[in-house]
């Protein structure tokens, strides 16, 4: 058992191991981080708020939109026109852009005009100065840069993760970091190029942030996203970040602090402080997006409708605006875990939402020390538990651990906003247990049924269902054991063989055989084998019995009843009657599997085998249906045994007391008794060389006594002794010179 244990215990520790691979970085399994992926869309759409959150407002450029102004872009002035209706007619609190305008306005009037001022025409002093008077009004990108003047607006602009001959636009200031801090250690995705708004614009803006996504998962689906790249060695704040700066009234050139770890030299970022805000990240500098639910999560007006000032100014006062678009010909519709088809813009709204409420879902560094953690235990536990359990308590014990795996996860991720990958947990708890599962049933079931071919051959069914049961303990390996071995014979087979024909003969000993075999089966013995008319069975192996004397002596009487049923049966076909002669030896003795190359058996050898042959073939001579060795008898009070002599058998030169099992205490009547006490009295004058009073005994135990035999035999040896009188040292033993 314990072998097969450890074997199964070290594949589990195996499995475990590869598994930590993943987790420790060595060898990425992109089945498991598909499965964490999916595992965490499906714990973020099992906890949206699916609120709206009036807080932020989506200044939308629809279809709606589009249909009433125009196709995109849309004259600068016109946008101008729409920022001051925010601010002085809706009265909002911060404005974001989430496009951008890289390109300079250049509308038919304006070119024009400096079409006719570049001519070759003459221009008096007043139509001059009234010209220089009116082209600021026909510059449109200064029109809408001069709406931006001291309001807290925010550009938008992107990065390119390639180098370009021309990067038009002009880029916010970079943020302000702590004097100390090494960019370049910072591992934060490095920007090639990037598309900004027209310097412009962005000088008479607040600030600016970038808006694209260099850390889209491989299935395409926003999950995350950076508050930080890097171009130039200097960083740079992300649209959002630079939004929820601007909300809280966060000068733009206030230094932001980082909370960082040292990792082989580099600089490992978990959280952003601003403003005393604190933004839990990943190393890259990312946050994972907090989405309140499906499109619709926070409220949309037309920006037309602000055009016209048809929109509720309830619904904008003091508002976070956001100005993007989701008509579907601008390109801005993006992949979340809550929805396929998702605005960019409402996108960049649930991060800002997310800021302010402190509901960012984050995974810091040290999820993978608990994630390890928890694969280890889980794999150690379940690798020392499921061997030891039944089918039944290792289906129950998975499910509960599944279920907790989920549980403590998802209340991580709801109560404490962690992410802890489970995938590598749960598909460990799987195969573990599928192991252990096919292993019990299959390779152990192989194991068992083999087990049980084996000795089902030699022991009863319930020895062999025991076997199966650990077939681990049990081999063909001789082995040197303390047992009991039986002999048992029909007497006089040969003149009973010549009174039958073939057919009768082998019809007898086959119900001879079985009965006594089901005898030796009930009291858990093992059938050596049939040698002719003769049986050899012994106790003690393959499966270890304490009480294998008490067994096989309980079998010998059971025996000697059977034998009378078996009369009763043979008379009515008219078969002869039969007799056995049982002998029964305890011993060591050597056990297991023996033979040749061409025939093996399991089987036992040794001296102790050879006395219990012995003491069978010295059953006649004594005329008792069984005889039973010192070794056997003792100990054992159930039993009524008599001693009938002290011998040396043939081929040994130990002398050996010998005892007849009567029967059970509860079943020796007082005529029995009485022999019993007689015999013994007998027994002791002749081993006092007392050879009268002796032969004075023994001739009263004839009167009363059914075994004749044995009281002849001992009469015949006081006849020889009185006139071969032995020695005075003499101890009673008489040896026997046949088998």
């Amino acid at each position: 058992m314990l072998k097969i244990i450890f074997k199964r215990i070290l594949i589990s520790i195996i499995i475990v191991f590869i598994f930590s691979l993943h987790i420790l970085g060595i060898y990425k399994f992109s089945f498991l981080e598909s499965l964490d992926l999916f595992f965490y869309d499906l714990k973020i759409r099992q906890t949206v708020q699916s609120t709206v959150d009036y807080r932020i407002v989506i200044i939308d450029i629809d279809e709606k939109s589009l249909a009433r102004e125009g196709h995109w872009p849309w004259k600068r002035d016109k946008i101008a026109n729409l920022v001051c209706n925010l601010f002085d007619f809706y009265n909002i609190s911060t404005l974001g852009f989430d496009i951008v305008f890289a390109e300079k306005d250049d509308s038919s009037d304006i070119k024009l005009f400096n079409k006719i001022t570049s001519g070759n025409f003459t221009f008096d002093k007043n139509l001059s100065e009234f010209l220089k008077e009116i082209r600021p009004g026909l510059d449109r990108d200064k029109i809408l840069a001069d709406s931006f003047k001291e309001k807290p607006i925010v550009l938008g602009y992107y990065f390119k993760p390639y180098k370009s001959s021309n990067n038009p636009g002009m880029l916010p200031d970079p943020l302000n970091t702590e004097a100390n801090m090494d960019i370049s250690k910072i591992p934060i995705k490095k920007a090639e190029g990037f598309e900004a708004n027209l310097s412009i614009l962005q000088q008479n803006a607040l600030s600016g942030g970038f808006f694209d996504n260099p850390l889209i998962d491989k299935d395409g689906i926003f999950r995350q996203i950076p508050l930080l790249e890097k171009y130039q060695n200097k960083l740079y704040e992300s649209f959002a970040l630079a939004m929820i700066r601007t909300i809280l009234g966060i000068n733009p050139y206030e230094p932001v602090s980082f909370y960082t770890s040292e990792n082989n030299d580099s600089i490992i970022l978990e959280e952003i402080n601003t403003g005393g805000l604190r933004i839990p990240t990943n190393k890259h500098g990312a946050v994972l997006i907090p989405y309140l639910g499906k499109q619709g999560s926070f409220p949309y007006i037309s920006a037309t409708d602000i055009l016209t000032k048809k929109a509720d100014q309830n619904l904008l006062s003091g508002a976070i605006a956001i100005i993007g678009a989701t008509a579907p010909g601008l390109s801005d519709l993006r992949s979340t875990p809550v929805q396929n088809v998702f605005p960019g813009v409402e996108i960049q709204a649930n991060l800002i939402s997310g800021f302010l409420d402190q509901r960012i879902k984050h995974q810091p560094e040290y999820t993978k020390g608990i994630e390890f953690f928890s694969l280890a235990f889980l794999g150690i536990l379940l690798s020392f538990a499921l061997p030891r359990m039944s089918p039944v308590i290792s289906i129950l014990f998975f499910i509960i651990t599944i279920s907790s795996i989920i549980l403590c996860n998802f209340y991580l991720f709801t109560q404490s906003n962690l992410v802890i990958p489970i995938a590598a947990s749960l598909i460990l708890v799987l195969c573990v247990f599928i192991f252990h599962i096919t292993y019990g049933y299959v390779v152990e079931s192989k194991e068992k049924r083999k087990v049980a071919s084996i000795f089902g051959k030699y022991v009863p069914p319930e020895l062999v269902k025991e076997i199966s049961s650990n077939p681990e303990n049990y081999n063909l390996e001789t082995k040197l054991r303390n047992m009991t071995v039986i002999f048992a014979d029909i007497r006089g087979f040969t003149s009973i063989s010549e009174t039958l024909d073939p057919k009768d003969l082998g019809n007898l000993i086959n119900e001879f055989l079985t009965a006594m075999t089901k005898i030796i089966y009930a009291n858990r013995g093992t059938i050596d084998k049939y040698i002719g008319d003769a049986i050899m069975a012994f106790w003690g192996a393959p499966v270890t019995n304490p009480d294998h004397k008490k067994d096989a002596l309980f079998a010998a009487l059971e025996m000697i009843k059977a034998l009378d049923k078996l009369k009763s049966d043979f008379k009515k076909k008219r078969w002869p009657e039969l007799k056995i002669g049982i002998g029964i030896n305890t011993g060591p003795m050597n056990v297991g599997n023996m033979g040749s190359v061409f025939r093996i058996a399991y089987t036992v050898l040794g001296d102790a085998v050879n006395l219990s042959s012995r003491l069978e073939s010295l059953t006649s001579k004594y005329g008792v249906n069984i005889i039973v060795s010192k070794n056997t008898m003792e100990n054992i009070d159930e039993i009524v045994f008599r001693e009938i002599d002290i011998v040396k058998v043939k081929g040994k030169k130990i002398p050996v007391s010998i005892y007849e099992p009567l029967g059970f205490h509860t079943e020796i009547n007082e005529k029995t008794e009485t022999e019993v006490k007689i015999f013994d009295k007998a027994l002791t004058f002749y081993r006092q060389q007392n050879w009268i009073q002796a032969e004075k005994t023994l001739l009263n135990l004839k009167k009363i006594s059914k075994n004749q035999i044995l009281c002849d035999l001992y009469m015949d040896r006081i006849k020889y002794f009185c006139e071969n009188p032995p020695k005075k040292e003499w101890d009673g033993v008489f040896t026997f010179n046949v088998k």
